[in-house]
C-alpha cells in the first residue's frame, strides 16, 4: 500500500495501509489502518500480529483490532503496546492544558498517553 512517511522510523514486521506518518517512531508490528494521519507519535506496537479468526472475534465483541483504525487523526501521543485505537479517532494536540485522565487515556505536558492494551472506541475524540 501507498504511504506517506516524513521524517519518521519504522520498525520492521508492522502493517501500514494508506496512511500518513510524520515525524513518529513506529515500533514492531504497528498496524495503521487507511486514511490515517500520524504525527509527532511514538507507537510501541503489539506483541503479536492478530490473524483472521481473532479479527473476527474483534467484531463479535465489538472492539477495534490491535493498531490504529481506519480514518484516524493521532497528534503528540504515545501509544502503549496492544492498544486498539478505533476507526474515526481523532487525538488532538493537548498543549498549555493541564494534565487531566481520562476512561483510556492520561494527558501529561500536552502529551496525551494511551496505555498498555488500552481500548480507544471508534469515533472516540480526546
Amino acid at each position: 500500500m501507498q504511504c506517506t512517511i516524513d521524517h519518521s522510523l519504522v520498525s520492521e514486521g508492522g502493517f501500514l495501509e494508506q496512511c500518513v506518518i510524520h515525524r513518529c517512531l513506529l515500533s514492531d508490528r504497528c498496524v495503521i489502518r487507511n486514511n490515517s494521519v500520524l504525527r509527532d507519535v511514538f507507537m510501541m506496537g503489539a506483541d503479536f500480529m492478530e490473524g483472521k479468526n481473532e479479527r473476527e472475534e474483534n467484531r463479535r465483541k465489538d472492539i477495534p483490532d490491535i493498531g490504529v483504525g481506519q480514518d484516524c487523526l493521532i497528534e503528540r501521543v504515545i501509544i502503549d503496546k496492544g492498544a486498539r485505537i478505533g476507526s474515526g479517532v481523532r487525538i488532538r494536540r493537548h498543549e498549555n492544558e493541564p494534565d487531566r485522565d481520562g476512561e483510556f487515556y492520561y494527558i501529561r505536558d500536552g502529551i496525551t498517553i494511551i496505555p498498555r492494551r488500552a481500548i480507544v472506541p471508534s469515533g472516540s475524540e480526546i
